[in-house]
């Protein structure tokens, strides 16, 4: 194995500097950069067993040639720069960004989200990654946090939610009052026509699964909500004893603007419709979490690595495992962002910024 190095290096048609996926993957690293990673990836795919991600298995499938990562030093942390290759027969796919700004959809996150996902068309997106990713073993961790939503709430995602957000949407992720199962907010841009019958159909299945559905004030707003009343004992030191009545809420949901707004509680809700006072387009820490990411954009996923980190190590074991492999880097991990930039002959770009910081002292 040591010869045929030896030898790749010494004949100029087989080493790296001569290879054209190389080369290209070069031109498309434009930031100052302090490291470089380069991967065949079809030879790690064969090695890893021929795991689609990296090695298509089907027909028709994204497939991919290599992946460069070039890593950057900012004041606050480090910028990986990357540039996926597409083989030859996909490389006349080009698409441009399509953010100038953050879509305003982020206006009714509230500043103390700890995860946040905004951008365009979540109907293309996910049709993209049901492809992409199929059969891989990120597919399987996605596909069975979906299930579990889904066996929750009673409804197909793709078809009864993403399949009419082509506009603008925010997800957010905040901490619940028990600090354990988290709130979630969803914001998306109505399609005329699209979003009422898909609300109707949201509302039917609602009713369906035993929850009454209807109309509660909040504020100066009414929204709707999915409740069912249960029994619930008394705690203790009330004055009465026995058992209660509580209503417990599956969700809300309500129009403000040209966005309609679902949340997993009545709390989470009125942090919606109060967040445009101090939403995460206002947030400090968010604006520095992106500054690095140049505009136009695809949007963004954010993580409060700090404030989430519990939430989603019990609800995603992943996690951990990823936790563990970047120890060093993830112990000082502040936050983390993530962009794409679109493609053209052949090439998907995005950056990754990680925000380092002193760990905070227990």
């Amino acid at each position: 194995m040591l010869r045929d190095a030896i030898n790749n290096v010494q004949a100029n048609n087989l080493n790296l500097s001569d290879s054209d996926s190389y080369k290209l993957a070069l031109q498309n690293l434009t930031q100052p950069k302090i490291g470089l990673t380069f991967l065949n990836l079809p030879a790690i795919g064969k090695w890893l067993g021929n795991d689609p991600i990296v090695q298509a298995s089907e027909a028709g499938s994204q497939k991919y040639e290599s992946l460069a990562i070039a890593l950057g030093l900012t004041p606050q942390g480090l910028v990986a720069e990357t540039s996926l290759l597409t083989t030859a027969e996909r490389q006349n796919n080009a698409t441009a960004p399509t953010l100038s700004q953050p879509v305003g959809a982020l206006q009714y996150l509230p500043e103390t989200s700890t995860l946040v996902a905004a951008s365009t068309n979540l109907n293309q997106l996910w049709n993209q990654i049901s492809v992409e990713l199929r059969s891989s073993a990120l597919s399987q961790v996605l596909d069975q946090y979906r299930a579990s939503l889904e066996n929750s709430w009673g409804i197909d995602l793709p078809q009864d939610v993403f399949s009419w957000v082509q506009g603008e949407y925010a997800l957010g992720m905040l901490p619940g009052r028990d600090r354990t199962n988290p709130d979630w907010i969803f914001v998306a841009e109505k399609s005329p026509g699209a979003t009422e019958a898909s609300i109707e159909h949201l509302d039917t299945v609602a009713k369906a699964r035993g929850f009454s559905v209807g109309t509660l004030p909040l504020g100066n707003q009414s929204i709707t909500g999915w409740t069912k009343l249960i029994t619930a004992p008394v705690v203790p030191g009330e004055e009465k004893s026995g058992m209660k009545l509580e209503a417990q809420v599956q969700g809300v949901h309500t129009t403000a603007g040209k966005y309609e707004i679902f949340a997993t509680s009545v709390e989470a809700m009125d942090k919606a419709l109060k967040a445009p006072e101090n939403s995460m387009l206002a947030s400090a820490n968010f604006k520095g979490a992106i500054a690095p990411l140049p505009l136009p954009n695809d949007g963004y996923l954010y993580i409060d690595w700090a404030s989430s980190q519990p939430i989603l190590e019990r609800q995603l074991p992943i996690f951990r495992v990823v936790e563990l492999i970047g120890k060093p880097l993830f112990s000082n991990l502040r936050s983390l962002t993530v962009s794409s930039y679109g493609s053209d002959t052949g090439v998907q770009r995005s950056k990754v910024f990680f925000k380092l910081g002193a760990a905070p002292k227990t």
